[in-house]
């Protein structure tokens, strides 16, 4: 395993914490789980983007707020894997979904 799957498995794990922080428990088999069909609701959605700032200690950028750029739960660690190395300031803009 590469540094930059270690830091992919690294983020899964923080993201089921912030998932289960606000009360939805999923195991690590469930990584391809698309957390826009589990945050449909927008007080979970907001609740846990408040959790991923405070877990990853990181401030997302607005353009973050679109529950249409979330992905599977291992596409959104690989995106924070990604923003992370090519993060200096702590701020993270969300790529654009096709």
């Amino acid at each position: 395993m590469n540094r930059e799957e270690n830091v992919v498995t690294e983020n899964i794990g923080k993201i089921l914490l912030c998932l289960e922080n606000i009360g939805i428990e999923l195991g690590e088999e469930e990584k391809e789980v698309n957390l826009r069909d589990i945050l449909q609701d927008s007080l979970l959605f907001i609740s846990f983007i408040v959790q991923v700032e405070e877990v990853f200690g990181i401030q997302l950028d607005d353009s973050f707020l679109m529950i249409d750029n979330l992905k599977t739960i291992r596409g959104f660690a690989e995106d924070m894997a990604d923003f992370d190395a090519g993060s200096t300031t702590g701020d993270i803009r969300c790529p654009t979904v096709p």
